[in-house]
């Protein structure tokens, strides 16, 4: 199950760019936005959201770099560099360990390709990553007003802990809620 959809291409040469856009397109259907510097990628990014963002360096604006290192801290898509063959030494240890996939100029078709698809599969496991981890999150914040009601009916109604749990248990029951609408009601009415 690949998850990359939305993809950002990058490049100041329309030729590279008309020959990465074909690459991709020939793999799959995907939503590519194509730009020629490094401003106008950084506008869609703060804009859009990409599961990919491709820079073949250097931009006219700059050298890209910076801007795959801001990409790859800001925000959880894939980034894929495009370099010359020369800077793959002194810039692999540094790039790679902030998750960008570098490939070499002139560019291979087959080691694109095969980059591309490590891009999707990364950006397929991050998706299934950040969702578990916003699901945790959500529980944990669902824990913490539960807790934080049964403190307020230890502390106000002289509830032991186990009576409290059951009072949020029987509540929610009655009423047909959950037991965080119930501890935010609770919530609500002690804490003002």
């Amino acid at each position: 199950m690949i998850l990359v959809e939305k993809i950002l291409l990058v490049s100041s040469s329309d030729k590279i760019a008309q020959s990465l856009f074909g690459i991709i397109n020939s793999m799959g259907e995907y939503q590519i936005s194509t730009v020629k510097t490094a401003f106008t990628a950084r506008e869609k990014i703060q804009t859009n959201e990409f599961d990919a963002v491709v820079i073949n360096t250097p931009l006219s604006d700059e050298t890209g770099l910076e801007l795959a290192d801001e990409t790859a801290a800001g925000s959880a898509c894939c980034v894929i560099l495009i370099v010359k063959e020369e800077l793959i030494n002194k810039i692999t240890e540094k790039y790679e360990k902030k998750g960008i996939i570098i490939v070499s100029k002139p560019i291979s078709k087959q080691l694109f390709i095969n980059s591309f698809k490590l891009a999707c599969s990364i950006q397929s496991r991050l998706s299934v990553l950040k969702d578990e981890n916003d699901r945790l999150k959500v529980q944990i914040n669902e824990i913490s007003i539960i807790n934080r009601a049964k403190c307020v009916l230890i502390q106000y109604l002289g509830m032991t802990e186990p009576m409290a749990h059951r009072y949020l248990e029987k509540q929610a029951m009655d009423m047909r809620i959950s037991k965080r609408q119930v501890a935010e009601n609770i919530l609500t009415t002690y804490e003002q």
